[in-house]
C-alpha cells in the first residue's frame, strides 16, 4: 500500500520538508539547485527588490548631497636615505635594519605628537585654529550622518527630552560634563587643552601609510579646504625631514662634547702612566731587562751544561777507584787490565820486561836444574819487575783518588754559581714583570687615548661639515581638485548594487521563511503520494461572488469546474481494477476547503450522470447543510442511533440532483459512532445503491473522527492549503492516515492563487494558466 512506501522514506526525508521552494528538488537530481526556480523567485518577488533599490539608492543620493565635501592631499617622502661621504667616517647616528619595523617605526614618527605641534607651530594653528575644524561635523562622516538624519525625523523637542532623560538616568544635569570641566580648569591647563585639541585634530585628519615594498611612506590629510590639506600634508613631510637632519646634528653635538671630555681624561691617564714607568726603570737602574735577562739565562744554561759533565766525570772516577781498590783487596790478577793501568807506558815496558823474563826462565828450566845460579837470578829478576809493577799500580791508584776529589769540588763549586745565577734571574724576573706591567698600562692608555681622540676628530669634521637628512620629499602634495568624500558616482553605485543584492537576500530569506506547499510537485517530493489535482480560488476569477458550490454548476466551463472534474477524473482512475465506490475527503488542520471540495466533486459527480450522495460527517461542526443553503435535519447522528431511517434522512439537491445526508443532532462522542458497526452498515448500504458516496470529515490532526472511517471506504483524499498550511502538519497528517491504513488516493492543493503558481515554474504552474484560461472561457 502507500502507507508502506510513505513509512519507508518519510523519515530520510524530514530535513528536505524544511526546504524552501526555490529549493525544491527536480526529477532525479536532489543536489542542485534548479537555475529556474533560483530565477523564478526573483522574478516573482521582483517589486520587493526593487522597492529596496529606490529606497536605499534615493537615501545615499540623499546623503551623498547633503554632505560636505572632503579633500585629501597626499605628499610621498623617502626614508632611509644613506649620507654622501666625502671621506671614510662612520656617523655618530646609525641607521636600524631597512626593514618593515623601519618603516613602521617612521611612520609612527611622522604621526606623532610631537611632529603634529611642530606643524601646528609652522601653520599658525595655535593662533587661529579656523582652518582646522569644519563646519559641521556630522556631514563629514557616516556616524554623524546617521545621527544627523535620526534628528532630522525626530522633532526638537522629542530629541531634546531624551537627551535630558539619559542625562538624569546618569544622575548628572543638563549641562554638558565637558563644558563643567573647561570651566573648572585654570587658564594655563584650558590652553594646554586647547593645544591636545588642535593636535588630535591634525592627528586625526592624518593618514601615514608606509610601503611594504619601497622605502617609502605616504602622508595624506583630510579637510574640507583643499588648499588647507596640501599645506598640512607638505608641513607634515617637511617637519619629517627636518627633524631628520636635526636628529643626526644633535647626536653629533651631543657626541662631539662626550668625546672631547673623555680625550682629555684619558690623555691625564696616559701621562700618568708614562711618568709611572720611567720612575721605575730609574729606580731600578736598567734602560731594558729584555736583553739582560736573556744574558743571564744563556750563562745558567752553561753552567747547568757544565755541572752535568762535572758530574759524569765525578761518577766515572768514583767507579774507577771502587774498582782498583776492589782488585787490589782481593789481590787478583784483573787489576792489570783496568784501564788506568793499561794506560800506563811505564808499566806496559815492564810487563814486557817480565815477559821476557818469564821466557828466559823457561828456557833456561829446560836447560839447568831449579838451584842453578842463572836460574836463581832470573827469578830475582822477575820479582824486582813485579814488585816495581805494583809499586806503579799503587801510584795509579792515588793518582784516581786526587783526580776523583777534584772533580767532586768541582761539582760543588758549579753548584754554588749555579744557585747565585738563579737568584739573580728570579730577581730580574720580577722586575721585568712589573716592567712590563707598567708598559702594558701606558700602552693601553695611548691607544684609548689616540681612538677617541681619532673619533673625536672625526666627529668635529662632522660637526662643522652641513648635516644631510635621511630622507626627503619625492612628491609634494598639491591641491586636490576632486572631492575624495563623499563620491557621489561610486557612493550611488554602491548604493545600487548593495541594495540590489540586499533585496535579493531579503527575498530569499522571504521565500525561505515560506513554510507552505507552493506546488503538487513540491508536495509528492516530500511526501511520495499521488497527486490529484489544483482547485484554483474563486475570488480572483473576474470578480464573480458566487460560493465555490454553486460555481460548479453555474459556470460548467470554468477553470474551477474543470479542476473539480479534474479531480473527479483522477479519483475514478485511482484504483486499476475497480473504481472506488465510497471516498472520504480529510485533512490535516480546519479551513482547508473540505466541505466546498466534497461538495464541487459530489455535485460535479451527480450532473455527470452518476448517482452520487454526499454524507457529512463532521459531527462536530457540520457545514454540509451551509453550503448546500439546506438546515441541519435529521442526519448521520439519527441513523446510527436509530432514531430515523436512511430513506427518512437523504435529500435531495434541486440545482445538480445531489442525494446528500446531514450530520444531524451532536452525539457525545463522535469517534464512536463515527467508529461504529451502523456506520459501516451504513457505508456499505449507501455503495449498494449509490454509484460513488461522498464523506466530508474532520481534520484528522486535531481529532481522530476521520482516522476510524478509514477502513470503511474505498479511497480518502487529502486536501492541502496552498501556501498556507505548514509543511510538518501536512507530512504529520498524512503520515497519521497512512499509519491508520487508509487507502490514500492522492492530494489535491486547494485555494490555488493561480496567478501567482504560474509564476513558481514548477511542472504544474502551466497547470490551467500561461494564456490556456481564453479556452474555457475566463
Amino acid at each position: 500500500m502507500a502507507s508502506v512506501s510513505y513509512l519507508q522514506q518519510a523519515q530520510s526525508m524530514d530535513d528536505s520538508s524544511e526546504l524552501p521552494p526555490f529549493m525544491a528538488q527536480s526529477g532525479n537530481d536532489q543536489s542542485l539547485i534548479s537555475f529556474r526556480h533560483v530565477f523564478g523567485v526573483i522574478w516573482r518577488r521582483k517589486f520587493i527588490i526593487v522597492a529596496i533599490m529606490m529606497l536605499m539608492t534615493a537615501i545615499a543620493y540623499y546623503w551623498v548631497t547633503t554632505r560636505i565635501p572632503l579633500y585629501v592631499a597626499s605628499a610621498e617622502v623617502e626614508i632611509g636615505i644613506q649620507d654622501q661621504r666625502v671621506v671614510n667616517i662612520q656617523d655618530v647616528l646609525q641607521q636600524g635594519q631597512q626593514d618593515f619595523y623601519f618603516n613602521e617605526t617612521q611612520a609612527a614618527i611622522i604621526s606623532s605628537s610631537f611632529a603634529a605641534e611642530e606643524v601646528a607651530e609652522r601653520l599658525g594653528l595655535f593662533d587661529d585654529p579656523s582652518a582646522l575644524w569644519w563646519g559641521d561635523q556630522n556631514k563629514a562622516s557616516l556616524l554623524g550622518s546617521v545621527k544627523a538624519a535620526i534628528k532630522s525625523v525626530l522633532p526638537d523637542p522629542v530629541v531634546d527630552g531624551v537627551r535630558g532623560a539619559l542625562n538624569t538616568l546618569r544622575g548628572g544635569s543638563q549641562e554638558s560634563p565637558q563644558v563643567s570641566v573647561l570651566e573648572s580648569m585654570t587658564a594655563e591647563e584650558r590652553a594646554d587643552f586647547e593645544r591636545q585639541s588642535i593636535v588630535k585634530g591634525l592627528l586625526g585628519n592624518l593618514g601615514v601609510d608606509p610601503s611594504e615594498r619601497a622605502r617609502t611612506i605616504s602622508i595624506s590629510f583630510v579637510s574640507d579646504k583643499p588648499a588647507f590639506a596640501r599645506e598640512v600634508a607638505n608641513a607634515f613631510a617637511e617637519v619629517y625631514v627636518d627633524s631628520t637632519r636635526t636628529e643626526k646634528s644633535e647626536a653629533t653635538s651631543n657626541a662631539s662634547s662626550f668625546l672631547g671630555g673623555e680625550a682629555e681624561s684619558l690623555k691625564s691617564a696616559y701621562l700618568a702612566s708614562e711618568k709611572a714607568l720611567e720612575q721605575f726603570r730609574r729606580d731600578n737602574g736598567v734602560v731594558d731587562y729584555r736583553n739582560q735577562t736573556t744574558l743571564l739565562q744563556e750563562q745558567l744554561a752553561e753552567l747547568t751544561r757544565q755541572r752535568f759533565e762535572a758530574r759524569e766525570l765525578e761518577a766515572e772516577a768514583a767507579a774507577r777507584v771502587s774498582q782498583v781498590k776492589r782488585l787490589l783487596s782481593e789481590g787478583a790478577d784483573g787489576i792489570e787490565s783496568v784501564t788506568a793501568v793499561l794506560d800506563s807506558t811505564l808499566i806496559v815496558r815492564l810487563r814486557e820486561q817480565e815477559t821476557e823474563v818469564l821466557r828466559e826462565i823457561a828456557e833456561l828450566r829446560t836447560q839447568l836444574r831449579e838451584q842453578h845460579p842463572r836460574l836463581q837470578l832470573k827469578r830475582a829478576e822477575l820479582q824486582d819487575l813485579q814488585s816495581a809493577i805494583r809499586s806503579e799500580i799503587t801510584k795509579i791508584v792515588v793518582a784516581l783518588d786526587n783526580k776523583l776529589e777534584l772533580t767532586r769540588i768541582k761539582t760543588e763549586n758549579l753548584n754554588t754559581e749555579i744557585e747565585a745565577l738563579a737568584l739573580q734571574v728570579a730577581e730580574q724576573t720580577d722586575s721585568e714583570v712589573t716592567l712590563r706591567s707598567l708598559e702594558s698600562e701606558r700602552n693601553a692608555a695611548k691607544q684609548l687615548y689616540d681612538t677617541i681622540l681619532s673619533r673625536f676628530k672625526e666627529v668635529d669634521l662632522q660637526e662643522r661639515s652641513p648635516q644631510q637628512a635621511s630622507a626627503r620629499v619625492i612628491n609634494s602634495a598639491s591641491t586636490p581638485l576632486e572631492p575624495s568624500f563623499p563620491r557621489r558616482s561610486l557612493t550611488i553605485a554602491a548604493a545600487l548594487v548593495g541594495s540590489a543584492i540586499l533585496g535579493v537576500l531579503v527575498v530569499f530569506l522571504i521565500e525561505y521563511m515560506d513554510t507552505g506547499f507552493r506546488s503538487l510537485q513540491q508536495l509528492q517530493q516530500l511526501a511520495y503520494v499521488p497527486a490529484l489535482g489544483l482547485v484554483p480560488r474563486l475570488s480572483i476569477l473576474d470578480g464573480r461572488r458566487s460560493t465555490p458550490e454553486d460555481f460548479v454548476i453555474d459556470e460548467p466551463n470554468s477553470l474551477y469546474s474543470e479542476a473539480i472534474r479534474t479531480i473527479r477524473t483522477s479519483l475514478m482512475l485511482s484504483s486499476v481494477d475497480q473504481r472506488p465506490r465510497s471516498v472520504m475527503f480529510t485533512s490535516s488542520v480546519p479551513a482547508e476547503g473540505k466541505t466546498s471540495t466534497a461538495v464541487s466533486v459530489a455535485r460535479a459527480s451527480a450532473k455527470a450522470g452518476q448517482r452520487t450522495i454526499l454524507i457529512d460527517c463532521d459531527l462536530r461542526k457540520p457545514s454540509v447543510n451551509e453550503s448546500l443553503g439546506v438546515p441541519n435535519g435529521k442526519g448521520v447522528a439519527e441513523i446510527l442511533t436509530g432514531a430515523t431511517e436512511i430513506d427518512d434522512a437523504v435529500e435531495i439537491d434541486l440545482k445538480s440532483g445531489l442525494h446528500y445526508i446531514t450530520a444531524g443532532a451532536k452525539v457525545p462522542n463522535p469517534p464512536d459512532a463515527l467508529g461504529s458497526n451502523a456506520m459501516r452498515q451504513l457505508i456499505e448500504e449507501l455503495t449498494r445503491r449509490y454509484d460513488l458516496v461522498v464523506l466530508d470529515t474532520p481534520p484528522v490532526l486535531p481529532v481522530s473522527d476521520a482516522l476510524v472511517l478509514l477502513r470503511h471506504v474505498d479511497k480518502s483524499v487529502f486536501l492541502v492549503r496552498w501556501g498556507s498550511t505548514r509543511r510538518e502538519a501536512v507530512l504529520a497528517g498524512i503520515r497519521q492516515v497512512q499509519e491508520a491504513n487508509g487507502d490514500l488516493a492522492g492530494v489535491v492543493m486547494t485555494r490555488v492563487d493561480i496567478r501567482r503558481h504560474q509564476k513558481y515554474n514548477y511542472s504544474d504552474s502551466y497547470y490551467y494558466y500561461r494564456g490556456y484560461g481564453k479556452y474555457y472561457g475566463t
